[in-house]
């Protein structure tokens, strides 16, 4: 079984880690769980720090930079695409 968890932020950082590590200590999720970052502030330090703490801590993470809209609401709208 695949499971994917994905989430929106905008310049939160220290919610998202928090989020993702609660989740990885705390849940007893599948080998292999991916998380899957949508990032409607790519370009702000909250964004930076994001990609990389993705990048170098969390296996089977994606990271999505999205510019094109400001909101959480990016999650209903693009969530259920494939982002392979």
């Amino acid at each position: 079984m695949k499971l994917t968890i994905s989430m929106a932020c905008y310049e939160d950082y220290a919610g998202l880690v928090a989020t993702v590590q609660a989740l990885r200590m705390y849940q007893n999720l599948p080998k292999g769980t991916e998380f899957l970052v949508l990032d409607n502030s790519p370009d702000s330090d909250d964004g930076h720090q994001t990609k990389r703490f993705l990048n170098n801590f969390v296996p089977y993470s994606k990271y999505v930079p999205v510019t094109d809209r400001k909101s959480s609401f990016v999650k209903y709208d693009f969530g259920y695409r494939d982002w392979e």
